[in-house]
């Protein structure tokens, strides 16, 4: 009602509450009134501004306000190159990411842990292993100290490029005392392992999770059931579920899905309705993944009655039925001369 002039610390209030509550936008909005309003915005301002926009990925608009900081010749810091970097990250825009670190190293900025992280971890969204692995190798170079984070986000780097062995290098280095070690570390390398269908390694990573007293999960499990599904070995990721259920920890579609594909590879029909029962009677919800595994389970076992049941029960749950489905139905029928 114009009875207050605006200054800085009222806008700089303003924009630190709606960073503080993830909104961007009006953060955003505030910034823009401030400017209308003639009022001179400094580094502390932009940087909240461009924080509440990483937040909520924003990359585009955290790299639109680092221009406007340049051309108002406001002095960017560290805090606002590591917040841009990290609204890189959340969108995979790694190379946007890395030509900010560049322009760090020239000078801009004092780089940390914090900058490796958020510029590793863009690699890693952007399936970028190799330039990941060559900013964990610069850190050291720089004398910046990697830490948990960097080498979680470097071994799911790894895992995501399909280099199940240089994730495991990695792990490795982490159990030898470079960095503390927790389930996220453990889950990254089992995937890892997971994407090469390594189970015996993945088995190999669980138990030495259970000796370190390593607090398991959801996705532990899912991961080591995946592995074991990919490489082949079914009587494994039935072994894994049947650990599970000794815990407090629910199964959920992922994990069996993934224990159904292992027994339908081999052509265990019997496992797969088994699986698919249960899941019923723990009322997880399965998929139209979790069916059409099963169903070119039964195709396989030439079991064409079972193979039609469970594609009818398809339809029923409204589950999206592709091509893959109907062919493995089909040749089901086939097989059992039902033409």
């Amino acid at each position: 009602n114009n009875q207050v002039e605006p200054n800085a610390i009222i806008f700089d209030s303003a924009i630190s509450a709606c960073e503080k509550d993830d909104k961007w936008k009006q953060a955003v909005h505030v910034y823009s009134i401030m400017a209308q309003s003639m009022v001179q915005s400094n580094t502390i301002t932009i940087n909240s501004v461009i924080s509440a926009c990483e937040k909520s990925g924003n990359w585009e608009k955290a790299m639109y306000l680092l221009d406007v900081m340049a051309l108002k010749i406001v002095e960017s810091s560290a805090v606002t190159f590591n917040a841009a970097i990290s609204a890189c990250a959340k969108c995979g825009e790694w190379d946007m990411a890395l030509q900010l670190l560049s322009v760090m190293m020239g000078g801009r900025g004092e780089l940390d842990a914090i900058t490796f992280n958020s510029a590793v971890s863009a690699c890693e969204k952007g399936c970028e292993w190799e330039k990941a692995l060559q900013l964990f190798d610069l850190m050291g170079q720089t004398r910046v100290r990697s830490n948990t984070i960097t080498l979680n986000v470097a071994i799911s780097a790894c895992g995501k490029g399909g280099q199940w062995d240089k994730a495991f290098l990695l792990f490795d280095e982490m159990m030898r005392g470079k960095a503390e070690v927790d389930t996220i570390t453990f889950n990254a390398a089992i995937s890892a392992c997971g994407t090469e269908g390594e189970w015996q390694t993945a088995l190999q990573l669980i138990s030495t999770m259970a000796e370190s007293k390593v607090q398991m999960d959801i996705i532990t499990f899912s991961a080591a059931v995946s592995a074991c599904q990919k490489g082949g070995g079914w009587q494994k990721s039935l072994e894994i579920l049947a650990i599970m259920r000794q815990t407090s920890l629910e199964s959920n579609a992922i994990t069996f899905s993934a224990a159904i594909s292992a027994c339908e590879r081999v052509g265990e029909w019997e496992k797969t309705l088994h699986l698919i029962s249960f899941m019923a009677r723990s009322a997880v919800n399965s998929n139209s993944i979790t069916f059409s595994a099963a169903i070119s389970a039964c195709g396989k076992g030439g079991k064409w009655e079972s193979a039609l049941h469970l594609f009818s029960m398809m339809g029923l749950n409204n589950f999206e039925i592709a091509t893959i489905t109907f062919s493995a139905v089909i040749s089901a029928c086939e097989k059992g001369s039902e033409w």
